[in-house]
């Protein structure tokens, strides 16, 4: 959304982008694991799980 005032004509745009997806993977765990979420810049704990019988 976009302001117009009578001093500043500004243009708006709104645009979509869309990135493809990669093809799924097909993944087999046959043995217990940890599965942990981190945040990359700041290294928080965002989820912690184990599957111990998968």
């Amino acid at each position: 959304m976009c302001n117009m005032s009578s001093s500043n004509h500004a243009r708006c745009v709104d645009a979509t982008s869309f990135i493809p997806a990669e093809p799924a993977r097909t993944v087999r765990v046959d043995r217990p694991y940890l599965l942990l979420v981190r945040h990359a810049d700041t290294g928080a704990i965002f989820f912690l799980a184990q599957v111990a019988k998968p």
